[in-house]
């Protein structure tokens, strides 16, 4: 296996399969939520809090990988200072995915040189998302929204 590749991209790997995940996590043909493999995912917590965290995808990263991380149906969420570099293979892809966050906090963080699309808002449940103090001037979309209603459910603080 090239060391590039983590054992999550290796067939060889201990941890399950992508087969078995969909499966067994996802209701058969269900797949509306599966936006790829994200470095990490979340869901359905209530008080999730992660600091401290840079995440870099290397260029010559497998085209498996789709998203720094993913927040989805998250109480309380706090993410302090998160840097990510992004790989040219993520492509247009957001780096970090929030859908139907509320109560969600994202500060202190960075976009690193040639990120794409840093932070992507979804779900209609999303509400009270606050953006304190944040670089995103190196992102070439720092914030995309689902849907225009879903503008009016963030405020940023730079």
């Amino acid at each position: 296996m090239p060391e590039s590749l983590s054992n999550y991209e290796s067939s060889s790997s201990p941890y399950l399969s992508e087969h078995y995940y969909y499966n067994k996590i996802f209701p058969k043909g269900d797949d509306k939520y599966f936006l790829g493999k994200s470095a990490l995912r979340f869901f359905n917590v209530n008080g999730l809090r992660l600091s401290n965290i840079r995440f870099f995808f290397p260029e010559n990263i497998s085209t498996k990988w789709k998203n720094g991380a993913q927040f989805e149906n998250i109480t309380d969420l706090k993410l302090d200072n998160f840097s990510i570099k992004q790989a040219k293979s993520i492509g247009e892809l957001p780096l970090l995915v929030f859908k139907n966050v509320q109560s969600g906090m994202l500060r202190n963080s960075i976009a690193e040189d040639n990120t794409n699309s840093f932070l992507e808002i979804q779900g209609e449940k999303t509400k009270d998302i606050r953006l304190l103090y944040n670089d995103l001037s190196k992102a070439k979309t720092p914030i995309s929204f689902e849907s225009k209603d879903l503008t009016k459910k963030v405020s940023i603080i730079d």
